[in-house]
This record gives structure tokens, C-alpha cells and sequence, in this order.
């Protein structure tokens, strides 16, 4: 999917899928399930490091949100994801450990 958002094309087909819920993305795939609320998450990457949230609906919609990388921490943070998932997050906004 590709989609304008704030002045910035985001490609969720050249973009590098970091983490997801339910969309069957990320290098550590999740089972296909949708969240509580109906939507599936996949936390993307552009190629200029751009963050975006892609979500697809239990209709087919689908929708791209730009993230900053505070926005990350805080999805990453309220979000069932795994602990590869975590950790490739940390090291790509280069988070130190406790």
C-alpha cells in the first residue's frame, strides 16, 4: 500500500516491516489475528527511516499513520509484541538497556 501522510509517501512494500500484530509481517511473524479492536498493526520503516504504522481492519480498510520515534516507544510499549520484536525497535532508535 502506498499512501501520502503529512507530505511523505510511505510503501509499505519497500519499507522494513520492524514489528506487527496479526499481519503476518515482520521477519517474526505473529499468527493471523486481529487486535481487540479489530485492527491489524505492523510497525514499518522507510529506507530514510521514516516510522509509520500500517493497519489493516477486519473489512480490508487499510491506513498509514506516521509515527515520531517517541510515538514508537509508547506503541512499542502498549503493544503484544515479542521480545525480537522489542529489541530490534531498541536497536534501530538506538535505545540503551537498563
Amino acid at each position: 500500500m502506498k499512501m501520502i501522510v503529512n507530505g511523505k509517501l510511505y510503501d509499505t512494500e519497500t519499507s522494513d516491516c520492524i514489528a506487527d500484530r496479526g499481519m503476518g509481517l515482520s521477519k517474526m511473524e505473529h499468527s493471523s489475528e486481529f487486535t481487540f479492536w479489530g485492527l491489524a498493526q505492523a510497525l514499518c520503516r522507510t529506507k530514510n527511516g521514516a516510522w509509520f504504522l500500517y493497519r489493516r481492519g477486519v473489512l480490508g480498510d487499510e491506513d498509514i499513520i506516521g509515527l515520531t520515534p517517541d510515538e514508537v516507544v509508547t506503541w512499542a510499549e502498549q503493544t503484544s509484541i515479542t521480545s525480537d520484536e522489542h529489541e530490534a525497535i531498541a536497536k534501530a532508535l538506538g535505545l540503551e538497556e537498563a
